[in-house]
């Protein structure tokens, strides 16, 4: 299984239960209450969202500590996204109570940075 890692934690267990694929687009002026927009050049590969399993208490406490990171890099693979932040940890449910394992769904979304 390939490593995805931000802020120093490592996600164990994961998987991406979907892709999105989206063209970022800014406003750019706004006149005559027209909005003038550009797009940019580069698809953006986010979000970026992983299902997860936790297997204890305190490695979920630390995956639930990311939403308050600022921005960092997200390393998929050895591919690295700069200005990355986690837009939301939702889904968290532990699979048998009081077994201390966990699961969850991590979302990231790249700030754009200009």
């Amino acid at each position: 299984m390939s490593a995805v890692t931000f802020a120093g934690v490592t996600l164990k267990n994961w998987q991406t239960p979907k892709k999105t694929l989206t063209r970022a687009a800014r406003e750019t002026d706004l006149l005559s209450e027209n909005v003038h927009v550009s797009r940019a050049v580069n698809v953006q590969e986010f979000p970026k969202i992983f299902q997860c399993y936790a297997s204890t208490d305190s490695e979920m406490d630390e995956v639930e500590a990311l939403v308050n990171e600022d921005y960092s890099i997200l390393t998929i693979d050895s591919k690295e996204f700069e200005n990355c932040y986690v837009y939301q940890i939702s889904d968290i449910w532990e699979v048998k109570e009081g077994s201390g394992v966990w699961s969850y769904s991590i979302e990231f979304r790249q700030a754009d940075v200009y």
